[in-house]
């Protein structure tokens, strides 16, 4: 199964209230977060993770976090991502072309003047915030 996120913010405090999210704590968030995303992921699912997976945590706390995520992980890398250990992720990119027949056939967590125009041009994106560019 290939599955797609974003903005997960772990480690991100402030989140839970400038985003009204459910958690008395930051360290609830956390747990609650990575058992679903884990009870849906399966070791051998791909996951395409479309940016500002952690916030306010150390890159080694935040390593060893996305390393209990299962599933294959590509991340199309946003404000708020770091330089996370080698072997984390399959690949680390700002956006990637895919060639999985959907009706928007590129990905991203990208406002859409960071989009190349040529990609604009094939695809009739304009107005899309989101831009899918992954090839498992």
């Amino acid at each position: 199964m290939i599955y797609f996120t974003s903005d997960l913010h772990l480690g991100h405090r402030g989140i839970i209230t400038m985003q009204n999210r459910p958690f008395k704590t930051v360290e609830e968030m956390n747990r609650i977060l990575i058992q679903n995303f884990n009870a849906c992921v399966g070791k051998g699912d791909t996951v395409c993770i479309l940016g500002d997976i952690c916030h306010h945590m150390p890159v080694e706390a935040a390593n060893d976090t996305i390393s209990s995520l299962h599933g294959t992980k590509y991340l199309v890398k946003r404000n708020h991502d770091k330089k996370y250990a080698e072997g984390l992720f399959e690949d680390i990119c700002d956006f990637k072309v895919t060639s999985l027949k959907w009706p928007i056939p590129f990905c991203g967590h990208s406002l859409k003047r960071d989009i190349p125009s040529s990609l604009k041009e094939q695809t009739g994106m304009l107005q899309n915030r989101f831009v899918l560019l992954l090839d498992p």
